[in-house]
């Protein structure tokens, strides 16, 4: 007895709402992978043509029929585009962790559709949990890693470099040491001789040094350049921590957002089983 022939559902005969649907994950896989949507499954575990509803090409039967990506099922476009999101730029190693998938399914004598061929929905949904779940492991981490390398910092930040220590002590060094009197000892006046009161002008010449040295009392030189020094450092090592802020709460944010994903997801599917069981009732 001949196999019937397996015959193609036309993308006409699709629901509109579903041709929509379809057409937009389409492009949007396309858009993440750069390759066609029917090449984005690994040709070996495509989904093949049904010869009767519910029965799939199994493990040793004949290749079957290649089933054209409209009459591919929802559901599985929208696993595919969710890992084609998450995997954007990576099609080679998404169709490498299909096939794992589809692999680790058959070799399991436990499932019941081990015998099965082709990729199914549940494969490509433990692909997608898979593969968040690392993502998020990853975020964790960098998060981490963020969090001991500002601690790390702020420890830093603590202890002055070798550059500071130097110029401070240079700094130092030109500041004038004072007396009791508030006078450094290079600038303390000297007595005026008595011979200055024997010439015209000289105890004008003596009494200007004094009027220097009385300046000098009372305005003192202030340390050279300490002061610019340590408030360019605190500027900088201030402006390095909000980045590294910044760049924390960036990674926080993504995970958040990939949490969010999911959740939208789950909540895609349950809408679609829902529209499903009002359009059978």
């Amino acid at each position: 007895m001949s196999r019937p022939t397996p015959v193609r559902r036309k993308f006409e005969e699709l629901h509109p709402r579903d041709r929509n649907v379809k057409t937009n994950r389409r492009t949007r896989i396309e858009a993440n992978w750069g390759c066609s949507v029917q090449e984005c499954i690994p040709m070996k575990i495509r989904p093949r043509v049904e010869l009767k509803k519910g029965a799939k090409i199994r493990v040793g039967d004949a290749a079957g029929v290649e089933e054209i990506w409209w009459n591919w099922s929802v559901e599985l476009l929208r696993g595919l585009e969710e890992l084609s999101t998450m995997m954007s730029g990576k099609p080679t190693v998404a169709q490498e962790l299909m096939i794992h998938e589809v692999q680790k399914r058959q070799g399991d004598g436990k499932n019941p559709q081990r015998r099965v061929a082709e990729l199914l929905l549940g494969d490509i949904q433990r692909v997608v949990d898979n593969v968040k779940r690392h993502q998020a492991e990853e975020a964790a981490k960098g998060i981490q890693q963020q969090d001991i390398d500002m601690k790390t910092f702020r420890e830093l930040e603590r202890e002055p470099g070798p550059g500071v220590k130097k110029q401070e002590e240079q700094a130092q060094d030109q500041t004038p040491e004072y007396t009791d009197d508030g006078l450094s000892p290079g600038d303390m006046p000297s007595p005026i001789p008595a011979s200055a009161y024997m010439h015209n002008g000289a105890h004008q010449i003596n009494g200007t040094s004094n009027m220097n040295s009385l300046n000098l009392f009372n305005n003192p030189p202030r340390p050279v350049g300490t002061h610019m020094l340590k408030s360019t450092e605190q500027l900088n090592e201030s402006l390095q921590i909000d980045a590294m802020e910044m760049r924390a709460r960036a990674k926080r944010l993504r995970g958040q957002a990939m949490r969010l994903e999911a959740e939208a997801f789950d909540l895609e599917s349950e809408a679609a089983i829902a529209r499903k069981v009002l359009n059978n009732s």
